[in-house]
């Protein structure tokens, strides 16, 4: 499977092809002996046969533990795929046993990657995720973007700032006569 330098919003989802009980002892948090979601750094290089991939990109889960939901509908729940998307993969999906391997674009941190076809991780599907691209395409040319574009101010704001202001040139005005005061007398 080839990674787009650059790419975005994708989630790419592999079945993991070693023993439930290897993955799960592998994987287990050290202090709480549990499962974590986020596969444990030298069990996702293991696995993908890349050593820097960014862990908070992947996620190893049981499918198990998706019960009642599938992995279908933890994609859709999870990661906003379109049900439209998903439909033509959810018996495969759903069917699937063990371990899955989820790693969303963040995991290849921008970079342009070839993942190989190991014997311990089969591609099953990729798909687009929804939301806003913030990367921007230049300068905004919206009116509401210009400097001192918005609403004009209350009547009342502008009362309420000019006695704040007031109040700070009484203030400064009495503490420079205290300490002149101070300066004479002293």
């Amino acid at each position: 499977m080839q990674v787009a330098a650059g790419e975005h919003g994708q989630v790419h989802v592999f079945a993991v092809n070693r023993p439930a009980d290897e993955i799960r002892r592998a994987n287990q948090h050290p202090e709480t002996a549990m499962d974590r979601v986020q596969p444990a750094p030298a069990l996702l290089a293991r696995l993908t046969g890349i050593d820097d991939l960014d862990l908070r990109g992947a996620e190893l889960i049981a499918v198990a533990d998706l019960a009642g939901i599938g992995l279908a509908g933890y994609l859709a729940e999870g990661h906003e795929i379109a049900p439209d998307d998903l439909a033509p993969l959810r018996a495969r999906l759903d069917g699937l046993e063990g371990y899955v391997l989820i790693l969303r674009s963040a995991a290849f941190g921008g970079r342009a990657l070839r993942l190989a076809e190991t014997a311990d991780l089969t591609h099953v599907a990729s798909f687009s995720q929804p939301g806003a691209d913030w990367r921007g395409d230049g300068p905004m040319t919206s009116q509401a973007a210009r400097p001192h574009s918005g609403p004009p101010r209350s009547p009342r704001a502008a009362r309420h700032r000019a006695q704040r202001l007031g109040g700070l040139i009484v203030a400064g005005v009495l503490l420079a006569i205290a300490a002149l005061l101070w300066l004479v007398l002293a």
